[in-house]
C-alpha cells in the first residue's frame, strides 16, 4: 500500500556527517522539502567532528530552514548514528544518507514518498558524474561505476544482497523491529543489515531515483579505507559467514583449500606493486579484487592446536 495521497506526508531527512562539508546537500533537499509543501526536518548526525566543525554545523542551522544537530560526544560511526538520528527524529517517515552524496532530480523526495509502502525499505540507488573524476581518483570511479552502482532492474533480483545504505527511505515501524547492527563499526555493515532485514522479511524495494556520489577520496586513501574495512569484515567473518559476501565465501574457500599462507606471502611480495598500479592510470577491478583476498588472507593466522600431556599418577 502506498503513501494516501490525501494524507499529507511528513519526513525527518537524517545525515550523519564527520569532517565533511555538506551545505549543499541540506540546502538542496530543504528547498525540495518546503516546495512540497510539507512538514519536515532535517537532523545533521555530527559524529564528533570537533570544535571547528561544530562551530560550522551550528551556524548552518541559523541560515537553513528546518535544520537540527544532533551533536555526538564520541565517535559513533555511520551505523550507531543512524540509530541514533532515527531516536532523535520526530516523523515517522524517515530519509537517510549519507553526507557526501548529491541528488540527481529535482523531484528527489517526491519520487521517493511516492514509492514508500508500510514497513518496507526502498533504495533509490547512486550515480556518478564522470565530469568529476580526477586522475589521483580514478579507483574510486572505477569500482563505483563497474561494481556498486546499478540500475533498479539490476538491483530487484538479488534485493537483500544490492543493498547499500547510501540512500533509502523507510518508516519508524521497520526500525522498531530492526536496527542497524551497532557492533559491526565501519566495514561491510551495509552487508549485514541487508541480511537483518531478510531473516527479519522486511521488503526493499529498488527504485530509479538516484543520488550522485561525491568522489572525495583518492585512490590511495580509498585503498586504506578498503584495508580498513577488509580488517572489519576479518574481525566479523563469523556473524557475516551467512551474509553473502562474495570476498568473504572466496576467503573461506582458500582456508578449506589450506591455501591461506600461500596467499600471505604473495600479499608480502606483491602488494606495493599492486597499489602502483591501482592508484596508476587504468585501475583494474580483477587486480582490485586479488588485493583484497591477498590482505584478508594476510590477516589469517592459523592457531597451532595445543597439546596437552596427561600426568601420570
Amino acid at each position: 500500500m502506498k503513501t494516501n495521497p490525501s494524507t499529507t506526508p511528513t519526513l525527518s531527512i537524517l545525515i550523519p556527517v564527520f569532517r565533511y562539508n555538506c551545505r549543499q546537500l541540506v540546502e538542496t533537499l530543504s528547498k525540495e522539502a518546503r516546495e512540497l509543501n510539507i512538514p519536515y526536518e532535517i537532523i545533521l548526525g555530527d559524529d564528533c567532528s570537533g570544535k571547528d566543525w561544530k562551530e560550522i554545523y551550528d551556524k548552518w542551522t541559523k541560515e537553513i530552514a528546518n535544520l537540527l544537530i544532533y551533536h555526538s560526544h564520541e565517535n559513533l560511526g555511520a551505523g550507531k548514528m543512524r540509530n541514533r538520528l532515527v531516536e532523535q527524529a520526530k516523523w515517522d517517515t524517515i530519509l537517510l544518507l549519507d553526507s557526501d552524496v548529491l541528488p540527481q532530480s529535482d523531484s528527489f523526495i517526491k519520487d521517493y514518498l511516492s514509492s514508500l509502502e508500510p514497513n518496507a525499505v526502498v533504495c533509490g540507488g547512486f550515480v556518478y558524474n564522470p565530469n568529476d573524476v580526477t586522475p589521483d581518483r580514478l579507483l574510486r570511479y572505477e569500482y563505483g561505476i563497474r561494481i556498486e552502482s546499478q540500475s533498479a532492474q539490476e538491483r530487484a533480483k538479488d534485493p537483500y544482497k544490492s543493498f547499500i545504505a547510501m540512500s533509502m527511505l523507510t518508516t519508524r515501524q521497520v526500525f522498531d523491529v530492526v536496527c542497524y547492527p551497532p557492533e559491526m563499526g565501519m566495514g561491510y555493515e551495509d552487508a549485514r543489515f541487508g541480511h537483518i532485514l531478510k531473516l527479519a522479511e522486511v521488503p526493499i524495494i529498488h527504485i530509479d531515483n538516484p543520488v550522485i556520489h561525491q568522489l572525495k577520496e583518492t585512490s590511495e586513501q580509498f585503498l586504506a579505507t578498503t584495508r580498513r574495512y577488509v580488517d572489519n569484515l576479518y574481525r566479523h567473518r563469523v556473524t557475516l559467514k551467512s551474509s553473502e559476501i562474495k570476498l568473504l565465501d572466496t576467503f573461506n574457500k582458500m582456508k578449506r583449500m589450506r591455501i591461506t599462507p600461500i596467499l600471505r606471502v604473495g600479499w608480502k611480495l606483491f602488494h606495493s606493486s599492486m597499489e602502483r598500479h591501482l592508484c596508476g592510470r587504468k585501475p583494474s577491478m580483477t587486480v582490485f579484487s586479488a588485493y583484497k583476498l591477498l590482505y584478508i588472507s594476510s590477516l589469517h593466522r592459523v592457531e597451532k592446536p595445543t597439546i596437552t600431556q596427561n600426568k601420570q599418577t
